[in-house]
């Protein structure tokens, strides 16, 4: 009998939210946006879009969302601020670039406006492996990148410390989405290494 134990997992939590989307995907419209010089794609101006009044009841949403993924799935009782929150477009024959994010714990990202081919998001591994061995079946075990389609009101929630990218939109469709960093705040900890964040 063969007894098997993932060790140091990376979580990618992925909820489907009953929301009116297109009120939102509007309301992103309206903000101005840049184009970024590492990515090949669209980002808005603002680094706090869901700090905006119209934006505040879907920041509340995906903040109900959060913590139910950290007392579901990581078991923390920890309280979390959203440090920043902006808005991506990426037109047709767009990409951007494997990425991670600095000075938060957690990332995600709200689909506003997607369809067939306007590009998933890939999740890689960026460790170090020894062999490049090609399996019969790719599981959790073995797999180097994991894919997740988008989806109108599509929520997903990872640790910020995992490389992921859009991929090549190969649609006419601009393809919109919202994505938000969480940092945790208050007494973290124990013992010496107990620390306490405003």
């Amino acid at each position: 009998m063969i007894s098997t134990t993932l060790l140091f997992s990376k979580a990618i939590s992925v909820i489907d939210l009953d929301i009116d989307i297109q009120k939102y995907k509007k309301i992103a419209d309206a903000f101005d946006y840049k184009r970024t010089h590492a990515d090949l794609v669209n980002m808005s101006k603002s680094h706090k879009v869901l700090d905006t009044p119209k934006m505040k009841p879907l920041k509340k949403i995906i903040e109900n969302n959060f913590y139910d993924v950290m007392k579901e799935v990581y078991h923390y009782n920890t309280k979390f601020k959203m440090t920043t929150s902006w808005l991506v477009i990426s037109n047709k024959q767009e990409q951007s670039q494997y990425h991670n994010h600095n000075n938060c714990m957690f990332s995600g990202v709200l689909y506003l406006q997607t369809g067939e081919n306007t590009g998933h998001i890939s999740f890689a591994s960026y460790e170090n492996k020894r062999f490049n061995l090609i399996p019969t079946k790719w599981d959790d075990v073995n797999c180097s990148e994991f894919r997740v389609v988008p989806k109108n009101g599509r929520l997903i929630i990872f640790p910020s410390e995992v490389y992921h990218k859009i991929l090549q939109n190969n649609s006419d469709i601009k393809r919109y989405s919202l994505a938000f960093n969480f940092f945790p705040i208050g007494e973290i900890g124990a013992d010496d290494s107990t620390a306490t964040i405003k």
